[in-house]
């Protein structure tokens, strides 16, 4: 099981090298522009180099807030631009690109290349991350979606047994539970947020009490095995298993 603190670490870690990135690339345009004005192909490069990394990120915070774990484009991106950066350090006669005749420029370039090493990796790990928490979270939503419907039957089967209007009204606030419990558990789970975490927790507290009440008391003993389904589904350790607090 992935916690949702790796994965925000890992953007955090993305986010700061990113930055870095972002400046240097830029430095590196600008100082060519200023010395090689001439040479429109090396220009493009270095300033498309700027363009792949805000792509990167762009497609990374995509893939985190959307659950998506197409990671295509974030791969075709980075292995652009770390060849297009091996070209503008070492050259490629193929392409008509030379090695800097400039210090400064070789040194912005190994710089850039000393900040793309371990911006690379975190990129890998947040990858790996992702693709181990997309099927909890599709079953997860499976189950959410499944005491979603199981609480909906139970209201319209105390609506149909002309239960007292209290039971109605908890039965009722049991959809709204549920659909909480999903709402919040998602949101933690990108954000890491504890808050979100403590209002899933409460939601599940108060269903699970509100169920237990149902069993206990007479009234409801004619809808009783509607009650004990929802109860089979909710049962926090295997249910509710996707996330833990941090």
């Amino acid at each position: 099981m992935i916690r949702p603190s790796g994965i925000n670490n890992k953007l955090r870690l993305v986010g700061g090298s990113l930055t870095f990135i972002v400046v240097a690339t830029i430095l590196i345009s600008v100082y060519m522009n200023a010395r090689s004005k001439k040479d429109a192909l090396i220009i493009n490069i270095a300033g498309r180099q700027r363009m792949l990394t805000q792509k990167i990120s762009k497609e990374v915070f995509y893939n985190i807030h959307k659950y998506s774990t197409d990671f295509r484009i974030i791969n075709s991106s980075m292995n652009t631009f770390e060849n297009s950066l091996s070209d503008l350090i070492n050259g490629n006669s193929a392409k008509g690109i030379y090695p800097p005749q400039n210090e400064k420029i070789t040194e912005k370039l190994n710089q850039v290349r000393e900040m793309w090493i371990p911006f690379k990796k975190n990129i890998m790990k947040l990858e790996n991350n992702l693709e181990k928490i997309s099927p909890n979270l599709e079953i997860f939503t499976v189950k959410i979606n499944k005491i979603l419907s199981l609480s909906d039957n139970i209201v319209k089967k105390m609506v149909k047994n002309k239960m007292q209007g209290k039971y109605i009204d908890l039965s009722g606030r049991q959809r709204m539970l549920s659909q909480r419990m999903g709402l919040f558990l998602k949101r933690y789970l990108r954000t890491s947020n504890k808050e979100d975490f403590a209002i899933y927790n409460n939601a599940k507290n108060l269903y699970n009490k509100t169920i237990i009440s149902f069993l206990n008391d007479e009234n409801v003993k004619k809808i009783r095995k509607s009650i004990l389904l929802v109860k089979a589904h909710i049962n926090i350790g295997t249910v509710f298993k996707v996330m833990q607090p941090i």
